[in-house]
């Protein structure tokens, strides 16, 4: 359910062989239907209510950010009505959030693909939106996002392999 958060014990894990099998794994063909570097963001916010609960405030608030648009809510944050505009299958949300943990630590990660037609917004949009929440509510103590000026660590990083070098370098730069 995404709600844990896990921590290695001992040494820091050597993330070299992760990335050069990754790297080798490049390809040419892009689904922009699954998540990519292309296409996702991560999150570390501070947070003052340490309680589970507030992983169910975040969402209920990020799910309010989107009341007046229920294509961009139901394909951003999910669904289980089978009369949803995004279609009558179930969908997962595309956001997810920790629970609170260490010294009021979150988590938020999720990946935001082109909408559908009848969204009525751009991806960057919802993006801004979802930042801008979190940024009136809460410290945000690291965002990454491939190609945005709203990273905090490699503004418009438009090269996959030197973002995916940045997400693994150590334990300043993860969210």
């Amino acid at each position: 359910m995404g709600f844990g958060v896990s921590q290695v014990q001992g040494e820091r894990v050597d993330t070299a062989p992760l990335y050069n099998h990754l790297a080798a794994c490049q390809g040419s063909k892009t689904y922009s239907n699954l998540p990519s570097l292309n296409n996702m963001f991560l999150a570390r916010i501070q947070v003052t209510n340490q309680q589970p609960q507030e992983t169910f405030n975040l969402k209920y608030d990020l799910r309010a950010l989107f009341r007046g648009n229920t294509t961009v809510r139901h394909f951003i944050m999910g669904t289980v009505d089978k009369k949803s505009p995004v279609g009558p299958e179930r969908m997962a949300a595309k956001i997810k959030m920790s629970h609170p943990y260490g010294d009021g630590l979150m988590r938020v990660w999720g990946w935001v693909p082109a909408l559908p037609k009848g969204a009525e917004m751009e991806r960057d949009e919802v993006l801004t939106a979802i930042h801008a929440h979190l940024e009136s509510n809460y410290p945000i103590e690291c965002w990454r996002e491939m190609n945005s000026d709203r990273d905090t660590q490699t503004k418009q990083q438009t090269d996959a392999s030197a973002f995916l070098r940045s997400l693994l370098q150590g334990e300043d730069t993860q969210p």
